[in-house]
């Protein structure tokens, strides 16, 4: 989902793809690029990152650690448009775009709309009345 202000949410993103784009991945803003070799490092969790996007002809490579990003909501999909041979686009989705998830049986709608704490945002929390902030 995109909001009107892109959100400042500092994010790790690791790309998987193949060594001819790894120059465009970095250029593009990809914190973490790299192939196979990569493996070893996230499965004992060395690596942190927040958003996973990888290239189609990665995906074999991809499913060896889907035991370990799946249950971190990481594992790249062609539905979240993070598996996909357009890195320059996903990335620049990445960062863009908010994550947001909807509760199955409730339909509650879960997204960050900003940081209420830092003064730039202090309009939004004008606008939001009826959100209860615990904290504040």
């Amino acid at each position: 989902m995109r909001l009107p202000v892109q959100m400042q949410l500092s994010q790790r993103i690791l790309v998987f793809t193949t060594p001819d784009k790894f120059e465009v991945a970095r250029e593009r803003g990809g914190d973490i690029v790299g192939g196979e070799e990569l493996m070893p490092d996230i499965l004992e969790g060395r690596l942190k990152f927040d958003r996973c996007i990888a290239t189609t002809n990665m995906l074999p490579l991809v499913t060896k650690l889907a035991r370990y990003l799946g249950p971190l909501g990481l594992m790249p999909n062609v539905k979240t448009g993070t598996l996909t041979n357009d890195v320059e686009k996903a990335l620049e989705d990445a960062r863009a775009n908010v994550p947001y998830k909807i509760e199955k049986f409730t339909g509650v709608f879960n997204v960050p709309v900003a940081k209420v704490l830092s003064p730039e945002y202090s309009p939004v929390r004008r606008r939001l009345p009826t959100l209860t902030l615990s904290g504040m």
